[in-house]
Formats: C-alpha cells, sequence, structure tokens
C-alpha cells in the first residue's frame, strides 16, 4: 500500500541501526509538540526488534523536557525552523502583542 498523505507509517526493518531508528522516532513523533500533520503517528516495526525499539523509545519519551517552548531546557517544543510559540497559554500572551496580522 503506498501512503501519500500526512499519515504514513514510520517503518523499522531488522537491519536498521536501532540507537539512530529511536532517535529520530522520538523526534518524528514529537514535531510540532506532535500536532504537525507530518509527526509521526503509526510504527511499524519488525517483529524481532519490536521490544528492544519500545523500550528505548519509552525511555527517550521520558526523557523529554516539556514545558515551556521558550526555555533553552524544553525538549518539547516548536517545530525546527520557526520563530512562533505555539498560540495556547501564557506563551501566547507574551507573544501575541508584539506581533500583527
Amino acid at each position: 500500500m503506498l501512503e501519500l498523505g500526512g499519515s504514513d507509517p514510520f517503518i523499522v526493518m531488522p537491519g536498521a541501526n536501532l540507537d539512530e531508528a529511536v532517535t529520530t522516532a522520538v523526534k518524528a513523533r514529537t514535531l510540532d509538540n506532535g500536532q504537525s500533520c507530518i509527526a509521526a503517528k503509526r510504527f511499524i516495526i519488525a517483529e524481532e526488534i519490536a521490544d528492544e525499539f519500545e523500550r528505548r523509545f519509552v525511555q527517550g519519551m521520558e526523557a523529554l523536557q516539556v514545558g515551556d517552548p521558550m526555555e533553552e531546557t524544553t525538549s518539547v517544543r516548536l517545530q525546527p525552523g520557526t520563530s512562533s510559540p505555539p498560540l495556547t497559554g501564557r506563551c501566547s500572551k507574551r507573544w501575541l502583542p508584539a506581533r500583527t496580522f
């Protein structure tokens, strides 16, 4: 099956470098706080590496620092290349008054 939309599966085959695959998977899932249409949503992992991938993926997700996107220590933040914080919460109160639309 060929999918051309924003819900393509994230596939990991047995020969993959698991460190690299997990690092990429965590970044892909949390892209733009997971709200991007291209953020990874479906993971298809070869059965023989699934348990190890899952263990490492969970560790990677648990290591993320969720918080104020304006803080350098925050891991879950804006999509790379953007300079606008999400338009929610107290962050928008700091950001919106300085912008014109």
